[in-house]
């Protein structure tokens, strides 16, 4: 009986399974599925950028399936991880060339490569200045390209007649460099500016006011000046005066006078009274002592002039309106009066002579001129045979 229920089981099951067969579609009736290979659809064809910076390269591909992805650049695989996107971080100049993608599924592959260019990274300092002088380097039209984390140095340096009066970096006024002539950048990490600001240097001519006279023109066109530059002055006495000389900052007697700004100046002018005569005295490597002191006289009036040399010179004459070879001199007021009193330097005369078994030369003769303090070379030469020992030394003759 058992053995009989199992067989009607399997009897009902395939009868079960043939009636549902029969209700199948036919297979006509049926849409075949399309399976569709890999294949790049978008590429970026030539990418440019700059070196340090960051870049993506993104493929679009369509395709059945998974699809995996294979990057290479110049035909040398450099990533395993990345899919449609292979992203460069900083990148350097070694990372340029063709890179090239390769995408696959199962039913087929494609690739498409572009091209990766990256520029040479560098930072623009603009340098520039103002006025007279002059800045080094200047670069290209006032622009000096360097690569990152140089310490470039600048110099500066002004015209004659002109001075550095500040100087700007990054715009920022760094005011202890303008004593300085050069200037380093700390290491560059970005673009920047350089820039020195000259002025002429400037100075100022006080006049002192005369009493008895003018001195022209008057007032100044200007007080400040600019170096080099010049000014002529006259002066003009008033009724009854005469011009007796500049003072200050400017000698002479000539009643027009052309000053040359170099340096700040203070001028002066005397005028005496006709009846009086003044006294100009030039002692050029000495002094002079006047006796009155005066400098301006009246008519007859006896001057004691007395010549004092400085060291190293002795006097020697008097010249112009006094004569004469001895230090002191007097002379008569009857006129307005200029003396000089020369000096020259000491000279001392030196003997030579050897004794027995060598000689004595000098570049000249046995008789030696020197000034004082001056050096002569003097040579001892001994005879064959004989050696030098001492030398005696006797008070020079002046």
């Amino acid at each position: 009986m058992k053995h009989f229920l199992i067989l009607v089981s399997i009897v009902a099951l395939l009868i079960t399974i043939v009636m549902t067969c029969t209700n199948l579609p036919d297979a006509s009736m049926l849409t075949p599925v399309k399976f569709k290979p890999a294949v790049v659809t978008k590429f970026e064809q030539a990418i440019r950028i700059t070196e340090s910076k960051d870049t993506s390269l993104i493929v679009s591909v369509k395709g059945s399936g998974p699809m995996s992805y294979a990057w290479y650049r110049n035909q040398t695989r450099i990533d395993t991880t990345a899919r449609d996107t292979l992203t460069l971080k900083n990148t350097q100049l070694t990372q340029a060339g063709t890179y090239t993608v390769v995408v696959t599924n199962d039913w087929g592959k494609d690739s498409c490569s572009t091209t990766l260019s990256i520029d040479t990274l560098y930072y623009s300092i603009a340098v520039s200045y103002v006025g007279k002088g002059s800045v080094s380097p200047l670069g290209n039209n006032g622009i000096v390209k360097v690569r990152p984390l140089a310490t470039p140095v600048f110099s500066y340096k002004a015209d004659s007649g002109c001075y550095v009066d500040s100087v700007f970096v990054n715009k920022v006024h760094l005011p202890s460099y303008a004593t300085s002539s050069l200037y380093t950048f700390s290491p560059i990490n970005t673009d920047g500016a350089f820039r020195v600001v000259f002025k002429n240097v400037t100075f100022t001519l006080a006049i002192t006011p005369p009493v008895n006279g003018k001195i022209m023109p008057d007032p100044l066109p200007k007080t400040e000046f600019l170096f080099g530059d010049t000014i002529t002055l006259a002066a003009v006495a008033d009724k009854g005066y005469y011009f007796g000389g500049w003072g200050g900052d400017a000698s002479g007697t000539d009643a027009t006078l052309r000053v040359v700004m170099n340096a700040n100046k203070k001028i002066s002018a005397t005028f005496a009274d006709t009846s009086k005569f003044s006294l100009t005295v030039s002692s050029p490597n000495g002094s002079v002592t006047l006796n009155p002191p005066s400098g301006v006289y009246s008519p007859g009036t006896l001057v004691k002039l007395s010549a004092s040399p400085a060291s190293g010179y002795m006097f020697t004459s008097w010249s112009d309106s006094a004569s004469g070879s001895n230090d002191t001199v007097t002379i008569t007021m009857n006129s307005k009066k200029i003396v000089t009193a020369n000096f020259q330097p000491k000279a001392y005369t030196l003997f030579l002579s050897a004794g027995a078994g060598g000689s004595v030369t000098t570049p000249s003769s046995a008789w030696v001129y020197a000034n004082e303090g001056g050096a002569t070379p003097i040579t001892a030469t001994p005879n064959f045979g004989a050696v030098f020992c001492a030398g005696t030394w006797i008070a020079a003759q002046p």
